[in-house]
């Protein structure tokens, strides 16, 4: 599904677009545009060999990235005489092995866990691509094809309402573009295998965002030979070069259709003002599209007017309520407006809710963050260590925290927190199999009050196990009882109260 440039989306491209000609022209004064991928395994290029390429390096988001600065470098180095090489396109492939939308990706959008050079701004175009992680029914679901429709629509939509929202009044929001990688083998149905592409081409045209499929580029020339190799795999949902190539192929023509729309779009409108201005009758004028020299500070800070959602597409949406509920999404538009017009609620404006983001995975980190904090903190520990076995065994050894025997115990003590804490979130690991029967660890969370006292804030217990033949990273939101104030303090301590091990991957203590 590729947005109508005239409707809301028109405002997202026009920026995305604004970015691009900006780089073309003054490349030492303006950032590349920046692209920001999550997804699974797949993502991150399991299964991905060619040569001296592997993993990230063979993946088709480093694929997508190299096409699109191929395709302007023509232009940006060779039309304009530079010496020096500019790319256009920077893509950050953030895919995390194991992970869902649900369990990872809206968290990493609301928590702006994004490298370090996109701490301050923010990434221009995110794009999802857990089609495959998605695509996974439940192991107890009576109807598949159902389960795997309305758990994506429901997840989908909370990640979309949430990117679309991730830069109140300073920018444009992000450019949101879903990706559907995923051809089998989850699901013995071929309608099964399609339900994620229907629920997603449902909400991007709600949304009027963008949704590219490269499952059905190719899906007719798989499924009349599903023993071929070189799209697809039917014993494994991961895949060779071939396909990741393509995925970027498919991904670059979409931009382009995209891209052309939108400039066919504003020829007409300045045709159209042709009477007006008998001047005004080319097309898109770079020069009045790009912000010139010196000004990007000035126009960088100006407010935005912030994006207006559509009311969430549900079951409990009504026809006859429909009317109603848009103009609520209105009325909504129009006080994040007056908010926005506050130059002090925008100078207040904090893109990440949280006092402490750490996660470990081969597709963000090696594991030195998150061993740095638990260093940091940690003021009792019993049996818990960091474990890096990627090396040896593979990404079904995720990089984590882990319990290494029967009753191992930690506790974290933070002082003097820079935001006021009302959540804690972990990411943590489900798995299978002996080593992981039983695994349960109980979380404790508490604060010291003005007399002195401990008082706990939440508990509760969080199993590691589960009767499914894969690795999963899951993740868990502990609500505290009580706020605590910016300045406070709060200790986490963990128990493994049965089974032998117990693995956390990450944590985020934040206002929500």
């Amino acid at each position: 599904h590729i947005p109508p440039t005239t409707k809301s989306s028109h405002e997202i491209i026009d920026n995305v677009i604004r970015i691009v000609q900006n780089r073309i022209r003054a490349p030492e004064d303006y950032p590349p545009l920046n692209i920001v991928v999550l997804g699974g395994s797949v993502t991150l290029g399991r299964g991905c060999d060619k040569a001296q390429l592997q993993n990230k390096n063979c993946a088709w988001p480093k694929r997508l990235e190299l096409l699109c600065n191929q395709f302007f470098s023509t232009v940006l180095n060779s039309k304009q005489n530079r010496k020096e090489s500019y790319s256009i396109v920077k893509v950050y492939n953030m895919a995390i092995g194991g992970t869902s939308t649900q369990s990872t990706a809206t968290k990493l959008i609301e928590y702006w866990m994004y490298p370090k050079e996109l701490k301050e701004s923010g990434p221009d175009v995110i794009i999802n691509s857990y089609s495959t992680n998605d695509s996974l029914p439940e192991h107890d679901a009576v109807d598949a094809v159902i389960n795997v429709m309305e758990r994506v629509q429901k997840s989908a939509q909370t990640f979309l309402r949430a990117a679309l929202t991730s830069k109140p009044c300073r920018t444009a929001p992000p450019l949101v573009l879903y990706v559907d990688d995923y051809l089998g083998p989850l699901q013995p149905s071929i309608l099964g295998e399609m339900s994620y592409n229907t629920a997603i081409t449902q909400l991007s045209k709600w949304y009027d965002t963008m949704a590219v499929s490269y499952a059905d580029v190719v899906r007719d020339i798989v499924y009349k030979d599903t023993g071929g190799r070189l799209f697809f795999r039917e014993w494994d949902v991961h895949y060779g070069h071939w396909a990741h190539q393509t995925i970027a192929w498919t991904v670059g023509f979409a931009a382009i259709e995209l891209t052309s729309r939108f400039c066919d779009d504003e020829y007409q409108k300045r045709f159209d003002r042709k009477s007006q201005n008998k001047n005004d009758v080319g097309g898109v004028d770079i020069a009045n599209l790009v912000t010139p020299k010196g000004q990007e500070q000035h126009q960088s800070s100006q407010l935005v007017h912030p994006f207006v959602l559509p009311p969430p597409l549900t079951r409990d949406l009504l026809l006859k309520n429909a009317t109603a509920e848009f103009e609520a999404a209105k009325e909504q538009y129009r006080l994040n407006d007056a908010k926005c017009n506050t130059s002090d609620e925008q100078l207040s404006i904090d893109h990440s809710p949280c006092a402490i983001t750490v996660m470990s995975s081969p597709g963000l980190d090696t594991g030195g963050s998150l061993n740095k904090m638990m260093s940091k903190y940690t003021t009792n520990n019993k049996n818990w260590a960091i474990e890096n076995n990627i090396k040896n065994g593979g990404w079904k050894n995720k990089i984590g925290w882990v319990a290494n025997n029967p009753n191992a115990t930690f506790t974290l003590a933070f002082t003097d927190l820079s935001k006021d804490i009302k959540a804690m979130t972990i990411f943590y690991l489900k798995s299978y199999g002996e080593k992981w029967k039983n695994s349960r660890a109980r979380f404790t969370i508490s604060t010291t009050t003005n007399d002195n006292r401990e008082k706990i804030l939440s508990k509760e217990d969080v199993w590691g196990v589960h009767n499914i033949t894969a690795s999963t990273t899951e993740s868990i939101k502990f609500l505290l009882s009580d706020t605590v104030a910016s300045g406070g303090t709060m200790k986490v301590k963990v128990d493994l109260i049965s089974g032998n091990t117990f693995k956390i991957l990450g944590m985020m203590i934040c206002r929500y």
